[in-house]
C-alpha cells in the first residue's frame, strides 16, 4: 500500500489532477484523496 501512495503523491506533484490519477491507476477518487492525505468530512 505504501508504494501505491508514493506513486499517487508523485503523480500529483507532477501536476496530474486527482481525477486523472484515479483514471490512470484504476483506484477510486476516494482512494486517491486518502493517499494524498485529504481528510474526509
Amino acid at each position: 500500500m505504501q508504494t501505491r501512495d508514493d506513486l499517487i503523491r508523485k503523480a500529483k506533484a507532477a501536476g496530474l489532477t486527482e481525477v486523472r490519477i484515479a483514471q490512470l491507476t484504476g483506484h477510486s477518487r476516494n482512494t486517491v484523496r486518502a493517499a494524498l492525505g485529504h481528510k474526509s468530512k
